[in-house]
């Protein structure tokens, strides 16, 4: 993929993932704080307002406040620097990996902008429950990270065997020229072998 290309997808995707997760939140803020949780979908889903000083369903809110501002914050800032400095520098990666990793990024930047605005928490606002069976309260930008990490796995376990112009890491006419040299040097040897 051009640099230009993976610029694009991942300022528009961790862009637009950052503005809907913050919109939500401002929504959520205004709506359903100090309200009661409101259930839609039969019960399936439930809104409600929370503020979670921990990372992903709470891990590590009982920490002190000033580690969890260390790791939460400077740590978790640094890690998203870091991210996206190299999957731009990165050559060669299919679109759906940008996208995945744009929306991680994204994801991690909705979710570090409330911590920094709200004292160290981030807004939650959805829990999807059936029976027993539920989610602990979430928010878009936890959505977008779980989304980000499901397309990267799926690329890992099961985008192998596509060639690198179908996943989009190179161009089509270099992917073609490469995939018939290679085919040349498969036919050659082939025909080098003795019956």
């Amino acid at each position: 993929m051009e640099k230009g290309t993976k610029a694009a997808w991942t300022i528009l995707t961790t862009g637009l993932c950052v503005v809907l997760d913050q919109a939500t939140k401002a929504l959520a803020r205004q709506h359903l704080r100090g309200s009661p949780p409101i259930y839609v979908l039969g019960g399936l889903v439930e809104l409600q307002y929370g503020e979670n000083a921990g990372a992903f369903l709470g891990f590590g809110a009982k920490l002190p406040e000033e580690v969890r501002f260390i790791a939460l914050v400077w740590l978790m800032g640094l890690a998203l620097i870091t991210g996206l400095v190299g999957l731009i520098l990165m050559r060669r990666l299919p679109i759906p990996v940008v996208v995945a990793a744009s929306l991680i990024l994204g994801g991690g930047i909705g979710n570090l902008i409330d911590r920094i605005r709200h004292g160290g928490a981030v807004i939650d606002f959805v829990a999807i429950g059936w029976g027993r069976i539920g989610t602990g309260v979430f928010n878009l930008a936890d959505v977008a990270v779980m989304a980000g990490l499901a397309m990267i796995t799926y690329e890992l376990l099961f985008a192998e065997g596509t060639s690198a112009a179908e996943r989009g890491s190179v161009p089509a006419g270099e992917a073609s020229a490469r995939e018939e040299a290679e085919q040349r040097a498969r036919s050659i040897e082939g025909k080098g072998k003795a019956p």
